[in-house]
């Protein structure tokens, strides 16, 4: 009955809550913490290059895929040939699943941006180690093995686009679930496929801007990348106010 309940005060907030107004405190979020944004994709994209480029050295894939250089624009087709056989090997098929665990060493810092948000929203004082607070006691092992799985199931999902953005969606809200809520992984999964089942428009659009919103810096010599990147996240986090604790406050008030 609880969970009933809590579907139809979903769908409730849905009708109310425009995506304009998700946009807005989207923007408003990501501008207020800026320089915890840019200072979290410094070390994001800062320590992946650094693992990257010592993998591909260390497996020679690296020197490999110089080699290829002079052929890129001489003869394109020879060129993909060559990059299809090369991603067939076994050094570097090791690299690629070296990056991922790298990443998933990375991932953590994802949660002290969401520690961030929360201390803004309540107006307490923001702190630099705040940002490290996904590589606290258990956090670490938590998050870096959650985001391993996610990207190797995504990896193959992206073989097929479709089902690759619909896994985005299907486990938009999981960190979320899993720090805010401390609900265990598989949880948080089937919270998040009722979550979408009830608001598939709304998080549908929300995704497409913000996705497009933060790889359009991409466009400004890839270094305004550094500044959207993280509006992603902030988009994530008000939908997540919105759909879970704004419903779960509500439901409170009303038993009271």
């Amino acid at each position: 009955k609880t969970k009933t309940l809590f579907l139809h005060k979903m769908k409730e907030m849905s009708k109310k809550n425009s995506i304009e107004q998700v946009l807005k405190e989207s923007f408003e979020l990501w501008k207020s913490t800026i320089k915890y944004n840019t200072l979290f994709s410094l070390l994001y994209f800062g320590l992946l290059m650094v693992f990257v480029n010592t993998i591909l050295v260390y497996t020679g894939v690296l020197e490999k895929i110089v080699a290829l250089y002079p052929i890129m624009f001489k003869n394109p087709e020879i060129f993909q040939h060559r990059v299809e056989a090369l991603a067939e090997t076994e050094e570097f098929s090791s690299a690629v699943l070296v990056i991922i665990i790298c990443k998933g060493l990375i991932y953590p810092l994802h949660i002290g941006l969401l520690k961030i948000f929360r201390k803004m929203e309540n107006k307490e004082e923001v702190f630099i180690n705040d940002l490290f607070d996904g590589y606290s006691g258990i956090n670490f092992f938590k998050y870096a093995s959650y985001y391993i799985a996610w990207i190797m199931i995504y990896n193959f999902a992206m073989q097929f686009v479709v089902l690759g953005f619909f896994w985005v969606m299907a486990t938009l809200f999981i960190p979320f679930l899993m720090y805010f809520r401390q609900e265990p992984m598989g949880t948080a999964l089937l919270w998040n496929f009722k979550l979408l089942k009830s608001n598939f428009i709304l998080l549908f659009l929300c995704i497409l801007f913000a996705l497009l919103f933060s790889y359009v810096g991409i466009l400004v010599f890839f270094v305004g990348y550094i500044f959207t990147f993280p509006f992603w996240c902030s988009m994530i986090y008000v939908l997540y106010k919105y759909l879970v604790e704004r419903v779960e406050i509500k439901d409170e008030k009303t038993e009271n």
